[in-house]
């Protein structure tokens, strides 16, 4: 291969020399025979450097004869729609909502096949609005692919990833404590705690599975500077575990700033554990992510337990809480929730749900299913909807 690749291009240097020569009377009656020596000199340094590189290409990227209609394209997309009778502490209303229980989103990977134990993977996901019927953000230019738009390199040794993703598994720990889809999501007060979630222009390694271990490490790198892109400068670290009856993770991401109280960082720590058929998760979340002060250290935690009625359905009790340090005094919520599940087939899950916080006169803090609440008001949601995942 590699010599037919060689044959190819001295073959076509020859054609280049042979093209030349004809030139030659024309190069000497303007130039000289002078001139001919150094088009001759140059010739043969082009033609030796071609040579070189077509042999390396040749050596460190072995040929396949995989063709590019072999890669393996998934579509596959998630769609939720529930109604809502809700108490925010201001209004009481009836509304339509979506992505409740599992946000609603759209996308799509390909995988080219493996060729010397390496493979590349392009993945674009947008979040999809299914009451608005809007595609992707409805907040920023260009934002179509506002959830991924990756590619990665994976073989043995891990993944290399870059594009627009999360930097870490940081921002997903509370997933490895999903007792409930989102409404075991953590808590928010104020400003989310979490950090580096669908973030632009990340570059991060994913290790291999390690008897169940797993590390990310990462970080967002652009040319301007943390003052002028508050995605800048973004880098951190998580570690999980995962097995049939226990996921653990724990993850760091901590952001520069162009001030002392411009730096934020955030760390988090999940899991959950099956006991019979019982299952209890935990997630707990602090950080400064103020912008107005240095070292507050805001809070958020989330406790689930999970209990199955039968083959097909589940009831799960909410515990939550989150203390917003920004806030000097009575800066805490408590909230409270239950859930049950119906799954109807592979993918389809009817839910019913019930979320309640009580605030501090100071406190915001809400859970999934309520919205941004007012600080110092109490807030209550009944919802009820279909999660279909495919």
């Amino acid at each position: 291969m590699i010599l037919s690749l060689c044959g190819c291009v001295l073959d076509t240097t020859c054609s280049i020399i042979a093209d030349l020569a004809l030139e030659k009377s024309f190069a000497s009656k303007l130039t000289g025979d002078k001139q001919m020596k150094v088009n001759k000199k140059k010739l043969f340094i082009g033609a030796g450097i071609v040579v070189a590189v077509a042999i390396a290409i040749a050596v460190l990227f072995p040929a396949t004869q995989a063709k590019a209609d072999e890669a393996n394209v998934k579509i596959y997309g998630n769609v939720d729609v529930g109604v809502q009778s809700i108490d925010n502490g201001t209004d009481t209303l009836k509304r339509v909502q979506d992505g409740q229980f599992n946000t609603s989103r759209l996308g799509v990977t390909a995988t080219s096949p493996s060729v010397e134990g390496l493979k590349i993977i392009g993945q674009l996901e947008g979040k999809l609005s299914t009451t608005e019927g809007e595609f992707g953000s409805t907040t920023s230019t260009g934002g179509t692919f506002n959830r991924e738009a990756s590619i990665a390199v994976q073989g043995s040794a891990g993944t290399v990833k870059a594009g627009k993703t999360d930097v870490t598994a940081l921002n997903d720990l509370d997933t490895l404590a999903w007792n409930a889809g989102n409404f075991t999501n953590i808590p928010t007060n104020g400003t989310a705690i979490e950090l580096g979630g669908d973030t632009s222009r990340v570059f991060k390694y994913i290790s291999p599975d390690m008897s169940g271990f797993q590390v990310q490490v990462g970080g967002s790198f652009n040319s301007n500077s943390a003052t002028a892109d508050a995605q800048d400068k973004l880098k951190g670290a998580s570690l999980t575990y995962t097995n049939e009856n226990i996921r653990v993770g724990l993850g760091r991401v901590y952001q520069d700033g162009a001030t002392t109280v411009a730096e934020k960082d955030a760390t988090a720590i999940s899991g959950s554990v099956k006991l019979g058929t019982v299952t209890v998760g935990a997630v707990h979340a602090y950080g400064d992510t103020s912008t107005t002060s240095s070292d507050v250290k805001s809070t958020a935690s989330l406790v689930s337990v999970k209990l199955p009625l039968n083959d097909t359905t589940s009831i799960t009790g909410i515990y939550g809480q989150a203390k917003d340090d920004s806030q000097a005094t009575l800066n805490e919520g408590t909230g409270y929730g239950v859930v049950v599940e119906k799954q109807l087939f592979a993918g389809a899950t009817l839910y019913g749900a019930y979320s309640t916080v009580d605030n501090d006169a100071n406190s915001s803090m809400s859970m999934a299913g309520l919205g941004t609440v007012v600080a110092g008001k109490d807030a209550s949601a009944f919802t009820a909807g279909i999660n279909y995942k495919f």
